[in-house]
Parts: C-alpha cells; structure tokens; sequence
C-alpha cells in the first residue's frame, strides 16, 4: 500500500517555497553587498559557502537511505540523526582545522572562516531531518525552507543592515537560520524521531552501499564544471558574467522541477501510473508558462540585473530550453529509482551494480563525457579564432552543446521510466495549458515591458491571465484551486478552535 503523501500539495509547497527563496535572497546579497567593509568580503561570502558544501557532501551517505527507507515505513530517524550528526562533528573539525590555511588564500581574517565553521553542524541537522520528512512527510520540507528563507532575512536585516555587523553578521543569520529549520523540523517529525532505535546494522550496510550516492551525488557537480572551465580557458569572469545572469533567471523555470517532489517517495512506497501522470501535468502546468515568459521577457528580465546584461537574451533562451526538458526529465528520473528495490534485500557490490540506482547516474556521467570535451574544443577554437565578441559567444556554445547533449539521454529516460510504469503523456493538458499560455503570450507582447517596474508588472499580470484561463477551461486546475482552499480554511479551523 502507498504511503498517503499529497503529491499536488506537497508540489505546490515546494514550488512556492523555491520561489520565496528568490526574493529572499537578493534582499539578503542586497543587505550583505551594500554593507560588508569591503568588496572583497562578498568574495570571501560566496568562497566560505563554497567549502562548506564541500565539507557537507558527506551527509548524502546517510540522507541518500534515509529517505528510501522511509518512505516504505522503516524506523531509521535515530540511526539516521546519529550517523549524520557524527559525520557533522568530524566535518565542523576539519572545518576548524583548515580554517587558518583557507583564509590565508584569500586573505582573509581566519574569524570569517571559525565562525563559517557553524554551518557544518547546522547543515549536517537539516539534511538529516529534510531526508526524514522527505519519506514521511514531503511537504514539511517546503515549510521549513520557507522557514529558513524568512528567519534568514529577518536576522540578516538586524545584524548586517541594523548592527553593522557585516560579514559576521552574514554567517551567524545563516547559522541560527538553520537551527531554526531544524528546530520547526524536529517539532514536525516528533513523532517519526522519537520511533525506533539507533540500529548500528542499518549504519553499517548504509556505509557499505556508501558508493552508490557518493556516485549519484557527483555526476550533477561534473556536469556543472563548465563555468569553470570556460574561466579557466578564457582568463576572465566576464564570459561567466553573463552566463551566470542568464542562469539566475533559468533557475526559476527550473523551480517548477519541485512540483514532482513528492513522486519520488510515493512510488517507493507503493505509488502507481496515476501518480506519475498527476506529476507530470503540474510540473507541466508551472513550467510551460514559466518558459515561455522567460523566452519572451529575456531583455527585459536580464536589464533588471543591469542594462548591459541584455546581451545574453539568446544564452537565456537556449538554456530555457534546456531547464524545462530537465524539470520534464525529473519524472522518469523519480520514475527510474522510485521502483528499484534491489536495496530492500541483503545487497551486494555486484547486485547494486547492475541496478537501476547506479544506472541512472552512469547517464549523466555519459553526458559529461560529451558535453566537457565538447565545450572544451568549442570555447578554444572561439577564442583561438577571436570570434567575436569571445565573452558571449563562448557561453552560448556552452549552452547550445549542453541543450544538445541533453536531449538524446532526456529521450532515452523517458523510453526507460515508460518501461518500469507505462503512464501516458498528457496530451489534453498540454493542449489546454498551450492554449492559456497564448493568453499569456498575449498579455507580454501588448504589455511590451521596458522598465523594471513594467517587467515585474508584465509577469504577474501575465501569470495571472495564463491561470485564469486555465481555471476556466480545466476541470483539473479548478480542482486544484479549491483542494488548496480546502486545505487552509480547514487548517484555520484547527488553529481557532485550538486558541479556545
């Protein structure tokens, strides 16, 4: 029997909570950038965040099971926390150790880099929890990010903007930020946490299976090396520059990935083709019109970051395209390692091997072997043969490799996911949701935003005309709409009759 996880719900809670993170995040950079002593100091931000998800990578030996294990009923949140919060004390000492010498290569006051040391044990907590709630309770995750968003930004104001804190300010908001999260976790899963026993046989076949998400984990930072590698053929951060802008605004397409957040621990539990067609029409729903008003409002939203930024429109609009056949690409994915269940037997390095767990990576390692090399010989021969201008032109052949290197291993996982669930490609939806999105391609072009202010207008504006039509003519969305008004009016009645 599958576990009852809302698959819409907990969607929408994701998706809504990744969207946050937008906002808050540039207030916060706004807050730090306008306020450190020096310029240098957002540097040593971005470097100290760096280190820290290095010295956290570890957490995905346990976090990886947790959530499996979960998710089909498995009492594992002690073994869970304890495993992980060892690993955490080992990293935060690593951390303080190596503080010293990685300060000095940026030279930086060592302070930054104790006090960033912090981090390590909060982010070790909040992975562990995240990865409990993940099998359990999906969508507690997207309260506590939306958690973690907020209290970061409340703080960052009153020690960065109000004290004058500056960087230190930065690290200690993030800090208790995270141990906020976790405490809202921990309140949440209370009765998941307090289940079961620490069980040192569990931690001991997790260890040994430790190289499958040690594999899994790594493929995305390969295939996520190409900006540094352009940095390092080019000689300059402008090519990046650029890149990056474009990138920033294709991540909110990317968001709408979050929407099938819950698939993954529902088909471990038992879910079905239904819920694999239910994920793939809201992730559908969100990302259509979230790509088609990237590709139409590309000028305008990059001239909000800075006006020279408009030159990256065609960067932006290719790698659109790329990011919604990855958030589509999501579902065959859960699809793929929602339905192994070598790991729910005695499991040996040949069997884990042939399995699905490590089959689905080995693509995406697949890919990197064609897309590095690629954007390797593309960017030399670009700037050997000084096409200009070199700092766009070197991204945007990055870009282009990257769509086209995508698409044969995105068709290959759709055919494999088809295998293990035959569920059906909503085509009816797709038609209604291409209907809506002209409404919405409508209200862009008539709009036809220059300013900031227009831009911001023109997407809500939009935004709202594409659900507006679709609330009209789709049974589904209506549905939708009045289940999430069900859902709060019925968790408003809790909390009244609560207060009496």
């Amino acid at each position: 029997m599958a576990r009852r996880i809302r698959l819409r719900y907990t969607g929408l809670i994701a998706f809504t909570s990744q969207v946050l993170s937008v906002f808050t995040g540039l207030a916060f950079l706004t807050f730090l950038t306008r306020n450190v002593a020096r310029l240098e100091d957002f540097g040593v931000w971005g470097y100290i965040m760096l280190i820290v998800s290095y010295i956290t990578f570890p957490n995905c030996l346990v976090t990886y099971w947790t959530t499996r294990y979960t998710a089909r009923g498995l009492k594992v949140a002690k073994t869970s926390l304890a495993a992980n919060l060892t690993l955490a004390i080992l990293g935060f000492a690593v951390s303080i150790l190596i503080s010293p010498y990685l300060a000095k290569t940026v030279n930086a006051d060592p302070a930054y880099f104790m006090i960033g040391s912090l981090l390590v044990p909060a982010m070790y907590l909040v992975s562990s929890l995240q990865s409990i709630a993940h099998g359990s309770i999906p969508h507690i995750v997207g309260y506590g990010f939306a958690t973690f968003e907020i209290t970061k930004v409340v703080l960052g104001f009153i020690t960065i903007v109000y004290m004058k804190t500056g960087l230190y300010g930065a690290l200690i908001s993030v800090t208790i930020a995270h141990l906020i999260e976790a405490i809202f976790l921990l309140a949440s899963l209370r009765d998941h946490v307090t289940e079961g026993n620490i069980d040192l046989d569990t931690t001991k076949k997790w260890l040994k299976m430790s190289w499958v998400p040690i594999y899994s984990n790594l493929a995305p930072i390969l295939l996520g090396a190409g900006p540094f590698i352009v940095t390092l053929l080019t000689f300059s951060a402008q090519p990046i520059s650029f890149w990056n802008a474009a990138l920033t605004i294709t991540a909110i397409v990317g968001y709408s990935t979050q929407l099938a957040f819950a698939l993954y621990p529902k088909l471990l539990s038992g879910g079905n083709v239904r819920d694999v067609e239910t994920s793939l029409e809201l992730v559908l729903m969100f990302a259509i019109p979230s790509a088609i008003g990237a590709l139409l409002l590309a000028e305008p939203l990059l001239r909000i970051f800075r006006y020279q930024f408009i030159e990256a429109a065609t960067i932006l609009r290719v790698n659109t395209l790329t990011i919604f056949l990855t958030c589509i690409m999501g579902i065959p994915d859960s699809v793929i390692i929602g339905t192994e269940k070598v790991d729910t037997e005695e499991t040996s390095f040949k069997k884990l091997l042939k399995s699905r767990l490590f089959f689905l990576p080995t693509l995406s390692y697949i890919q990197a072997l064609v897309y590095l090399p690629a954007i390797s010989i593309a960017s030399a021969i670009i700037i050997n043969l000084s096409l200009e201008p070199v700092y766009l032109n070197v991204p945007l052949a990055c870009t282009l490799l990257g769509l086209f290197s995508l698409i044969p291993i995105f068709i290959y996982k759709y055919k494999l996911a088809k295998k293990n669930i035959p569920f059906q490609f909503p085509i009816k939806s797709l038609a209604k949701y291409g209907l809506a999105s002209i409404a919405l391609a409508s209200v862009i072009i008539l709009f036809h935003p220059k300013t900031v202010l227009q831009t911001i207008t023109s997407v809500f504006l939009s935004a709202f005309t594409y659900f507006l039509v679709l609330f009209i003519i789709d049974k589904n969305t209506r549905q939708l709409i009045n289940s999430i008004m069900s859902t709060f009016k019925l968790k408003i009645r809790i909390r009244n009759k609560a207060a009496f």
